[in-house]
């Protein structure tokens, strides 16, 4: 979630939403979720969910570093919904090629080599296939903040790794939902959680952050947070799901500071772009079957060949 304090105008061009290496151009970059950036930290309050409790539950994570960057969740054994400003990289270059996910796990980075620190089996590593940002998706005025990631293979289903629905209503006001991420222990301190934090946090009228929010869009975006200050999400959680009763309702977006009183943050209303949603998934999964088809065909031409080959010498 990107540390929101000025929002400038300007709009984001050139985004092409559906490649399989996406370019996105230079437009504040101090401002996303990337773990590099300084200002990042955990998911405030709350508590350490537990393996398995969040079994949609995804980490986009930078495989070049071995860091965290942001995090998604499972609507569909091979596809990932994520916020759209994960996927643009600090560096201001494309970050698709960096990054792959984890899945199964709530320990976001072990030492492998250490015996006590070996990951569960139900852990998944899986690389990114291509993703889908939304066409109108805007930096400056943080809109239209969702994207769709296609992995290479589809994920190993169980009760530690499952997708989810999402919500096709708005949540009703004023009700308790969860808020689920990785990221910094600290406002001030470096250093990262190792592990899935959750708290809890409650929708808010959409008032309070066309107040305090710039940039906030009511009906595309929904309004929730602690006003105490106690609970929030933040940098690090990007990308992560608001969870309502069962049902995924939000993408944690952005905010001004994190778990300040008084103050809400932004989430993607996934009911808002349910359609974008369907019509995107219809098309990879339609792609993804050609490519398949494609595939075996050029397979069982190839082994013919070897075979006549072989026959005839």
């Amino acid at each position: 979630m990107f540390y929101l304090i000025i929002l400038l105008g300007g709009k984001v061009t050139g985004i092409v939403p559906e490649l399989a290496n996406p370019h996105f151009p230079a437009v504040f970059p101090n401002l996303f979720c990337n773990v590099h950036t300084k200002k990042q930290i955990r998911i405030y309050g709350g508590r350490d969910a537990k393996l398995g409790e969040f079994p949609m539950m995804v980490e986009l994570r930078d495989h070049i570093h071995n860091r965290h960057h942001c995090g998604g969740f499972l609507i569909h054994d091979r596809y990932v919904l994520t916020a759209a400003h994960c996927l643009v990289c600090e560096d201001s270059e494309p970050c698709f090629d960096k990054l792959e996910i984890m899945v199964g796990d709530t320990t976001r980075n072990r030492f492998l080599w250490l015996p006590w620190s070996q990951p569960p089996p139900t852990r998944q590593i899986i690389p990114i296939r291509r993703v889908s940002v939304h066409e109108h998706f805007s930096i400056a005025y943080t809109s239209n903040d969702i994207a769709l990631i296609e992995l290479e293979k589809p994920v190993k289903k169980s009760k530690y790794v499952d997708p989810t629905v999402i919500a096709k209503t708005d949540p009703k006001l004023y009700v308790y939902c969860q808020v689920v991420g990785w990221g910094r222990t600290e406002f001030s301190n470096g250093a990262s959680s190792k592990k899935l934090m959750t708290a809890v946090v409650q929708i808010q009228n959409s008032s309070l952050c066309k107040m305090t929010l710039a940039g906030f869009i009511g009906g595309q975006m929904i309004c929730a947070g602690d006003l105490q200050g106690r609970n929030d999400s933040c940098f690090g959680d990007s990308g992560g799901p608001l969870i309502c009763d069962k049902v995924v309702v939000g993408i944690v977006s952005y905010g001004y500071n994190c778990a300040m009183p008084n103050y809400a943050a932004a989430y993607t209303d996934v009911s808002y772009y349910q359609g974008w949603v369907r019509a995107k998934l219809k098309k990879l999964i339609a792609n993804a079957t050609i490519e398949s088809k494609r595939l075996k065909l050029f397979s069982s031409m190839l082994y013919y060949l070897i075979g006549m080959i072989i026959l005839y010498f």
